[in-house]
């Protein structure tokens, strides 16, 4: 294979000429109008596959999985899942400590309507 076939492929070239100005024009124009929709509807949920694209788990929902896995690696009786529940254990306790640093300090007025 020489380095004109592999810099211009047929079936490259093939969909160039079946592609018109108008059809270019739109594509671009789509392309456009969506980077600036992106910001107004933060994403369509979609990613570049179309694939949906999964929310990140809560905090919450993290907590419950590690205490799940965490009781089943303790049924078990294997020095890796002693090994596994020790470090569920250190990623709970930073979760833990990462929620109380992002508390906010709080008054017990603040729980009170002035009038």
């Amino acid at each position: 294979m020489d380095i004109e076939s592999l810099l211009n492929l047929v079936g490259e070239s093939h969909i160039l000429m079946e592609t018109s100005d108008q059809g270019i024009y739109q594509a671009v124009m789509d392309s456009i109008a969506a980077c600036e929709n992106i910001e107004i509807n933060s994403g369509d949920g979609v990613d570049i596959n179309g694939m949906p694209i999964e929310p990140h788990p809560t905090w919450c929902n993290i907590l419950k999985a590690v205490s799940t896995v965490s009781r089943y690696a303790k049924n078990l009786n294997h020095p890796i899942a002693h090994k596994f529940e020790a470090l569920l254990g250190s990623f709970n306790r930073q979760l833990r400590l990462e929620e109380t640093k992002s508390m906010k300090e709080t008054v017990l007025t603040d729980f009170f309507q002035r009038l």
